[in-house]
């Protein structure tokens, strides 16, 4: 009959159940890990310079904006002059 295909379910059920054992966990192996012992030493930043990346940043996004609208005001100008055709 079709004894041959249950045999091979039952055959790997029962691999997959040994399987399970072995397997270690991320959580299992915290300690031992490069990574994880590392420590990363930052700088740290004065107020002064943390002001001054901040005004840094207020001016790029200024220049964005400013362009990015007056290239929205020429495609706005080009769509309803060809509209009007």
């Amino acid at each position: 009959m079709g004894f041959g295909g249950v045999q091979g379910m039952i055959t790997s059920l029962k691999n997959n159940s040994n399987l399970i054992g072995r397997r270690k966990k991320y959580f299992d192996q915290k300690g031992k890990t490069k990574y994880l012992k590392k420590k990363s030493n930052f700088k740290k930043a004065s107020p002064e310079l943390i002001n001054k990346i901040r005004e840094k940043s207020k001016k790029e996004n200024r220049k964005t904006r400013i362009i990015q609208i007056i290239f929205l005001m020429i495609i706005i100008t080009l769509v309803i002059y060809l509209n009007s055709f």
